[in-house]
């Protein structure tokens, strides 16, 4: 009976770890997604401090994400922002555009994977 409780209790703490990370997957991606979508044209005065607070934003995301997250993600993902900045310094409008759109795809495809779902838990 001990065993029985003490499973119960270990596979409460799991559940919860994950729903734990879940949410803070799903909310900061969410708060990512906005800085993408708030990254201007690439003619903006404003377009490169955007570009370095994204910077800032994911690095201190990654401190925390990289336990549960895909290093191929994390890494697809600092390579994006550098081809933010290095489309940026080019002034090469379509690809800037397409990096942006790369970018959303990645973090929506992370919040997809994060998400507590019965066949992630079996």
């Amino acid at each position: 009976m001990r065993d029985l409780v003490i499973s119960l209790i270990l596979f409460a703490l799991m559940i919860g770890a994950m729903v734990g990370n879940s949410l803070f997957v799903g909310r900061e991606t969410d708060e990512l997604i906005c800085a993408v979508e708030d990254i201007p044209s690439l003619d903006s005065p404003s377009c490169e401090l955007r570009i370095k607070e994204l910077r800032i934003h994911w690095r201190d995301f990654k401190k925390i994400a990289r336990l549960s997250l895909n290093y191929s993600e994390i890494n697809r993902m600092e390579c994006l922002i550098d081809e933010l900045e290095c489309h940026k310094q080019t002034g090469n409008v379509n690809d800037f555009e397409h990096a942006k759109v790369m970018m959303l795809n990645l973090l929506r495809e992370m919040i997809r994977q994060e998400r507590v779902t019965f066949d992630g838990i079996m």
